[in-house]
């Protein structure tokens, strides 16, 4: 197989597939969380939580396997998959010039956390199959084939989205499945942010926040104005050539050939007849093909109390619950129009209290379980919540019909072409191994494993440990290549157990590492030099028109005054965060931002506002980020939901082996 070449679409494959010091802290929030269970059980994704958080208990099983390192609900993690996470960071790391050691790098903190994205987003993945979120083949297809990063003149671009692939480092089933997931996310997201109960003085302090305008005027300083100063001669070349020599090595190429034994490898050799097709349907209707999702729209009115609520203010809520519940029994048409004048949900009451497409889970448990009982029509009793009295009236069950087999064919094909060559891979992959072990000093074996399992054998252009070029990217695999066995042209047999294959190769050229001559690396010292010497002398009169600022003194010439603002940001996020960190007791304020090494900018705050007057589109905005935000805050609460779903272990002893590895 050529993993070079481009499918025919964007995707045939079916993927089945910080930690706070203060541990009262941890520990009140936990309790917080459980107590107070959050409305929406979907999870904000991204979000990165404290072990304690999320309620995992760190012991070693003997249940566990001694090469797995954790188990997420019923899906077993192998620490092989840890150990790719952590050298994915470390090489990040390293591309960012973080100053950072290997030993701190590897670090328990570092694994744990690595360890901890792996298991969030297991538990996302696992709700989201649950829940029947994943698009289909052809959606995901066609979402991607309409990505503009991977289009040329309007058109979906193979090339384009393969080098888009080989950029981010990762295989394409990881990918896919990472973009698979996205899509779900982005699916759901509304959902989220719909199904919010907002306190309304919250609300209106949020928007006091973001209502708040602040005008800068910005001073910038730039490299070119000391082009004129900045020399550098013959000899300062030299001398940093002479000094650095290690910086200046062209490395070690190599050329190689291999072979891909994997399920997607192995499927060009089956051609399944409609028959076996129209069997498989049959066996998986009523589950992969069956969209039998039960979902709901509802309407609520809320009144809100909560855990700092007085007993008199309690009562009064249940009063004013009560009195609402009588007027819409005695007349359910009147349901919306009461939730629009009376409900203290912000975030329902404009649209009558009406939440669209719930599915089981997605709100606090008193108000899921009331939800589905009800009939279509049917209005609740009084049904209280972490957020208050709720009343729901159930408006239409949602509930769709099993897909046909002539309009998921292409769909069908995939997913036994799928479970086949997965099969088929189980099978053989031993033998495979064992072809390739029995001649490891033997070159030709590659095109002997190729020839007997039909799988093509792919020749590389020169690459070297600096730069390597896909499918060369992974640690592993270049480590194989690089090592004294690779080198020495022997064959090497790499098992990649995350991506489901394993690969046999071979050098096949190769060419000595060799120290660059100073001819060849004077261009490039030249500019690092004039890099350096701009780069100060923009650090040293952005330092001393500061201190002239502070002094008292404003004498700098401004450039137009902006106004920014959290809605409309007219600058990068980064800057109007320090913006608007600035203290608003003193004005004029001043700070500086570097931009690059040829840029920085003092910006000067002339004027604080607040616009009390928002306009209805801004109004709605300001409740959808304070959603997100609130969210945020339940997040701890959502996770531990999930972990009590999906329970999850850690193997210690097996994760203890992986810290400064």
């Amino acid at each position: 197989m050529n993993t070079n070449q481009s499918p025919k679409k964007p995707t045939q494959n079916v993927v089945d597939k910080k930690e706070s010091s203060i541990k009262a802290f941890i520990i009140h929030n936990l309790k917080r969380a459980r107590k107070q269970k959050p409305f929406t059980l979907l999870v904000l994704f991204g979000v990165i939580l404290s072990f304690a958080a999320l309620g995992i208990g760190n012991y070693v099983s003997s249940s566990i396997s001694t090469d797995i390192v954790v188990t997420v609900g019923k899906q077993q993690l192998p620490v092989t998959l840890l150990e790719r996470e952590i050298e994915r960071f470390v090489n990040y790391a390293r591309e960012k010039d973080e100053n950072f050691s290997e030993e701190e790098l590897r670090s328990e903190k570092v694994v744990r956390l690595r360890l901890l994205e792996m298991i969030q987003a297991q538990l996302l993945s696992q709700f989201i199959r649950d829940q029947h979120l994943i698009p289909s083949d052809a959606k995901l297809a066609s979402i991607i084939a309409n990505q503009p990063e991977f289009q040329v003149n309007g058109a979906f671009s193979e090339e384009r989205y393969f080098a888009g692939i080989r950029q981010s480092r990762v295989s394409i089933d990881d990918f896919e499945e990472n973009f698979r997931m996205t899509v779900a996310r982005d699916n759901i997201l509304p959902m989220i942010l719909q199904t919010s109960f907002l306190p309304e003085g919250s609300v209106k302090a949020w928007q006091d926040i973001i209502g708040e305008t602040r005008e800068v005027l910005p001073h910038s300083i730039v490299g070119e104005k000391f082009s004129s100063q900045i020399e550098v001669s013959d000899q300062e070349i030299e001398d940093y050539y002479q000094n650095n020599l290690n910086n200046y090595l062209d490395p070690i190429k190599v050329k190689v050939k291999f072979v891909e034994f994997s399920p997607l490898s192995l499927r060009s050799t089956i051609e399944p007849n409609i028959e076996e097709l129209e069997q498989y349907y049959e066996n998986n209707k009523l589950t992969i093909f069956s969209d039998n999702v039960e979902s709901r729209n509802a309407r609520h009115i809320l009144i809100t109390t909560n855990d700092e609520s007085s007993e008199d203010e309690i009562a009064e809520a249940q009063s004013k619950i009560n009195e609402l519940l009588q007027k819409v029994r005695a007349n359910p048409d009147t349901f919306a129009s009461i939730a629009e004048e009376f409900s203290e949900d912000p975030g329902s009451k404009d649209r009558g209290g009406l939440y669209e497409n719930i599915l089981p889970g997605m709100m606090v448990e008193e108000f899921d379980q009331a939800l589905f009982k009800l009939e279509e029509g049917e209005i609740s009793d009084i049904v209280k919540t972490s957020f208050g009295f709720h009343i729901i009236k159930l408006e239409k069950i949602i509930s769709k019909a099993n897909q046909q087999f002539e309009d998921v064919i292409q769909k069908v094909e995939d997913l036994y072409l799928e479970e086949e060559s997965a099969k088929m891979y189980n099978a053989l992959v031993e033998n495979f191994k064992t072809i390739i072990d029995e001649r490891l000093e033997d070159a030709q074996v590659i095109n002997t494993a190729a020839d007997e399992f039909e799988l093509e054998v792919v020749e590389s252009d020169w690459l070297d440990i600096n730069n390597p070029k896909f499918p060369f990217t992974n640690p592993k695999i270049l480590s194989k290549i690089f090592s004294d066995e690779g080198l020495a042209k022997k064959v090497v047999r790499i098992n990649l157990t995350k991506e489901n294959k394993v690969l046999a190769l071979v050098v096949t050229d190769k060419t000595e590492e060799r120290q660059l001559s100073f001819a060849e690396a004077k261009e490039a010292i030249n500019k690092e030099l004039i890099a350096d010497k701009t780069s100060k002398l923009i650090t040293q009169e952005l330092e001393e028109k500061i201190a002239i600022l502070k002094s008292g003194k404003d004498e700098l010439l401004w450039e137009k005054p902006i106004e920014v603002n959290r809605l409309e940001p007219k600058l990068p996020q980064s800057v109007i965060g320090m913006i608007f960190s600035q203290p608003s007791d003193t004005i004029p304020g001043y700070l500086d931002v570097k931009i690059n090494d040829n840029k920085s900018i003092i910006y000067k705050i002339t004027k604080i506002s607040k616009d009390q007057d928002f306009a209805e589109e801004l109004i709605q905005e300001s409740k959808e980020l304070y959603a997100q935000y609130w969210q945020s805050r339940l997040v701890n609460g959502i996770f531990a939901s999930l972990v009590e779903k999906y329970p999850v272990t850690i193997n210690e002893e097996v994760l203890a082996k992986t810290f400064n590895k």
